[in-house]
């Protein structure tokens, strides 16, 4: 893992239709490790993770601060969860006791809270051919879930998740509907899930992270199809009563994804994702 010194690092992997797959077993407690502080370039410095962490792959760091303060992701042991400390870190169980301790479990996004919980979202595969949508809450040095009762369909993942306030979230990502991509959102009242997926005239579409400001504004980026297939760029905000697509600036033809979305106040964002321009297959 690499450190950057005076530098927020915000790092993400969003799921996009179809199906990512990962293996995966329980993911328990390891002891801490000190850093080694190994050098690097340009200002970088390496982090060591605990040696269990090896085979892994982190898709989220959170920040709690302006410190480094969770991992997470999925593991051959299981869904990463891991939690910075003073003298290393700290690995959470975050699967759930329900299924199988080999079922492949991932986390593919993370958020704190205002009251300094970790919220993280992600997918889980109960059985072959399934996937269900996976969200939860770190209670203490307890991991709840906060389950979705009625997912769409047996083929759904969350890949975007943002905590507002201490007891209220948004959750993003896709489901399969009869042999087409959907962009998939929820919203946490404080007790339950409810279903607020947006009304996009595309023939499919796919929403990949979200972002709340400190203002309390919601923004999501992901996806639409043209009747060509191709994607092109999607950003919403969250109105009052639904969401509302927002346009996007001029980007080259071809096919174009928005992969995360990040606030630094609430009139000043950055989106990020890739460009496969037309007649070529580089992404860039």
């Amino acid at each position: 893992m690499l450190k950057a010194i005076g530098f927020r690092l915000m790092l993400s992997v969003a799921l996009l239709g179809g199906g990512l797959g990962v293996a995966a077993s329980p993911a328990g407690l390891v002891a801490a490790e000190p850093d080694d502080g190994t050098a690097c370039i340009d200002g970088w410095s390496h982090v060591s993770l605990p040696r269990k962490a090896d085979s892994s792959r982190p898709y989220e760091i959170v920040m709690q601060d302006e410190r480094l303060a969770w991992l997470v992701g999925a593991a051959d042991g299981g869904a990463l969860a891991l939690r910075r400390r003073a003298k290393g870190w700290k690995s959470i169980d975050v699967a759930p006791p329900e299924i199988a301790r080999d079922a492949p479990v991932a986390l593919l996004d993370a958020s704190m809270s205002r009251d300094g919980r970790l919220w993280a979202a992600g997918y889980l595969r109960p059985e072959r051919g399934v996937m269900r949508p996976y969200v939860g809450r770190l209670e203490g040095a307890r991991w709840s879930e906060r389950r979705i009762e009625d997912p769409p369909g047996i083929r759904a993942a969350i890949s975007g998740i943002a905590a507002k306030g201490a007891q209220r979230a948004w959750a993003v990502g896709t489901y399969l509907d009869r042999g087409r991509t959907r962009a998939y959102a929820l919203r946490w009242d404080g007790s339950r899930w409810e279903r607020r997926d947006p009304a996009v005239s595309a023939r499919e579409s796919g929403l990949a992270a979200i972002a709340s400001t400190r203002a309390g504004s919601t923004w999501a980026v992901g996806w639409s199809s043209r009747p060509s297939g191709r994607k092109r760029p999607l950003i919403l905000k969250a109105g009052p009563d639904a969401w509302e697509q927002v346009a996007t600036p001029k980007v080259p033809a071809g096919s174009a994804v928005l992969t995360d979305v990040v606030f630094r106040r609430d009139a000043d964002g950055w989106a990020s994702g890739y460009l496969i321009r037309e007649g070529s297959s580089q992404h860039q």
